[in-house]
């Protein structure tokens, strides 16, 4: 699980009001550089993710066995991807996030 908070903690996302969750137009910004993401490594695939008015939790994967995830290994160039989509004013990454390695060969679906 990997969680990217926006530069500051700022709401750039959106408000909680009444319990409900009002996305911004950020939000949508925010969901083509999450969707994006594994166009950095070919190894990588998304789950399921979450924005709050402050930040994302999601779920990044690799399948195989993990030995050439280079966008995994190099936290800097997940960091960097962000540029490409001009967020370097947005996100802030922090140093204790945490990716979650899930081969894909032992993935079980529920039904």
């Amino acid at each position: 699980m990997v969680t990217i908070y926006t530069k500051d903690r700022e709401r750039f996302f959106g408000e909680v009001l009444n319990g409900k969750m009002e996305l911004s137009e950020i939000e949508k910004q925010a969901n083509l550089f999450w969707n994006n993401i594994p166009l950095y490594d070919n190894h990588m695939f998304l789950g399921e993710y979450v924005i709050i008015p402050d930040h994302i939790h999601g779920i990044i994967g690799s399948v195989g066995d993990c030995k050439d995830v280079s966008l995994l290994r190099q936290p800097q160039k997940l960091q960097k991807s962000t540029h490409v989509f001009h967020f370097s004013k947005i996100w802030q990454f922090i140093c204790g996030d945490k990716i979650v390695q899930i081969s894909i060969n032992k993935m079980v679906q529920v039904e």
